[in-house]
């Protein structure tokens, strides 16, 4: 059902955390709606060794790959956003069959902030690493990607922390969301974030 897939790592690790794989799936392969092409995978970073439930349980060796300090995990989460941001951006670049229809939007969980997630960092400042490290990249590139997040309180948690500005009066769980940047607003606006809205174009996956 797979007519192409990518992939984009950022470290040499032989277990590269953040590692970002892009499905797009044949017309027959496209559930519910044919703006439902594709699937986007990263690699959560583990914040303690765990498996998820009904995985079994982690192997002795797995503890070595944990980052112990939040610091570190957290960084990693920040480039695992930038990373989908280039993965989506390079898909929508390159040269595509009629098949291939660009990447306008995608639709984002929290990625390590369950199973994975470090004691010492809260679902909330996971999801605030993953959208700083997507907006970095959204800040300095010509392509529009609307993001459309998985609604959570920590989400919404995480948008408020990042003073994201409402446009109009319209609650947080309906409304397009944009981040504002004093440095330059018009590329700001290029990346928007709504919670729910129209049916999606690509789903990212992660524990």
């Amino acid at each position: 059902p797979v007519a192409r897939s990518l992939c984009r790592v950022f470290t040499t690790d032989e277990h590269p955390f953040g590692a970002v794989f892009m499905h797009v799936l044949q017309a027959k392969a496209r559930p519910h709606d044919p703006k439902n092409f594709s699937v986007l995978y990263t690699v959560g970073v583990l914040g303690k060794n765990a498996k998820a439930p009904g995985e079994g349980e982690p192997k002795p060796g797995r503890e070595k790959l944990v980052k112990k300090k939040a610091e570190d995990f957290v960084k990693v989460l920040y480039d695992t956003g930038a990373n989908v941001v280039h993965v989506a951006n390079h898909y929508n670049t390159r040269k595509r069959t009629p098949q291939e229809p660009a990447l306008e939007r995608i639709r984002v969980p929290i990625v390590s902030g369950g199973t994975f997630r470090h004691p010492d960092v809260s679902a909330e400042w996971a999801a605030m690493a993953l959208l700083a490290g997507m907006q970095s990249v959204a800040y300095t590139s010509s392509q529009q990607l609307v993001v459309e997040l998985m609604p959570s309180p920590d989400m919404e948690g995480a948008l408020k922390q990042m003073a994201v500005q409402q446009e109009g009066a319209t609650p947080l769980k309906s409304i397009t969301q944009v981040l504002e940047s004093d440095k330059d607003e018009k590329k700001a606006k290029a990346f928007k974030l709504v919670v729910k809205g129209q049916p999606r174009k690509c789903w990212l996956c992660c524990q």
